[in-house]
């Protein structure tokens, strides 16, 4: 009997595949749904791998103020 373990996506995986999917991500949101701790750093790195992103600072509804990141395809 052979175990073949699967391989996890990375987190720059998981957020360009959510990226693409969904549009935009914060965060907030990536924390929560993939646990990425740091999404600027996997946003620069998405980047500098030519996936096109844009950023826009956002007020959520108490004016704290966050980015939020979309696809600029």
């Amino acid at each position: 009997m052979s175990i073949t373990k699967t391989k996890k996506p990375t987190q720059k995986k998981l957020i360009a595949d959510h990226i693409k999917k969904v549009g935009s991500i914060s965060g907030l949101e990536a924390l929560s749904l993939y646990r990425v701790m740091d999404l600027p750093k996997v946003m620069s790195d998405l980047i500098k791998q030519g996936l096109g992103i844009r950023k826009e600072y956002k007020n959520d509804n108490t004016g704290v103020r966050y980015i939020r990141y979309y696809s600029s395809v």
